[in-house]
């Protein structure tokens, strides 16, 4: 048992998704999934289920992460992703209220939504936890674990609460390149400007906190 292999399932929806326009709620859900088949392609498909995740009712998804340790990163791509939207065809930055889930996953059905395991059911248990304001809340098999990952999602969330777009969209950039000069060259804004928006978005400060959550995730 201690050697069953554990997975981290992501559950989440669009904050007041109502208050977006047809063409605003499909840009969102386009961008959900490519985010969510770029994480696919990386990880590569799990145990034959056509996709690693599924979106229903139109604003809320379920994601299965196999690289429990990158989980944290995933989350943070979506968000950064979804709060840098902001153009001529969205009105207000968009953001997700997400649960994760860590345990096994003892049925599979031919998509997420026909699976079923401790993984599924802490995430979906959490998901209905989350009070008010709140975005980002974890669940495992370990209470001592949780308690220390949730003090770090309170303060994970709290900044990324406070991103602009602009921040937003440099820390997008950030996870998906890291290298300095290749995010000046793709956005087109100078070297002083990204490290300005990095540092006013604490980008050190989520770094090191990616990296300790990635080392007690390390399943």
């Amino acid at each position: 048992m201690k050697n069953e292999l554990k997975y981290a399932v992501i559950t989440g929806d669009i904050v007041d998704s109502s208050s977006l326009n047809p063409v605003e709620r499909e840009q969102v859900l386009d961008f959900i999934k490519t985010i969510f088949k770029r994480i696919e392609k990386e990880e590569g498909k799990i145990n034959e289920i056509k996709e690693n995740y599924v979106i229903t009712r139109g604003d809320s998804f379920q994601f299965i992460v196999k690289t429990v340790k990158m989980t944290l990163k995933y989350i943070i791509l979506l968000r950064a992703g979804l709060k840098g939207l902001l153009n001529k065809d969205m009105s207000q930055l968009c953001d997700t209220r997400i649960s994760i889930g860590i345990g096994n996953i003892s049925y599979w059905g031919d998509s997420v939504s026909e699976c079923d395991g401790d993984a599924f059911r802490y995430s979906g248990k959490t998901f209905d936890k989350l009070k008010n304001k709140e975005r980002l809340l974890i669940k495992t098999h370990k209470e001592e674990l949780d308690d220390e990952i949730n003090v770090y999602l309170i303060l994970l969330d709290s900044i990324i609460s406070d991103w602009t777009n602009a921040r937003s969209q440099i820390i997008y950039e950030k996870i998906l390149e890291s290298k300095q000069k290749n995010i000046v060259k793709k956005t087109g804004i100078s070297a002083s400007a990204v490290s300005k928006r990095l540092n006013s978005a604490h980008w050190n400060a989520i770094e090191v906190l990616l990296n300790r959550c990635e080392k007690i995730l390390n399943y």
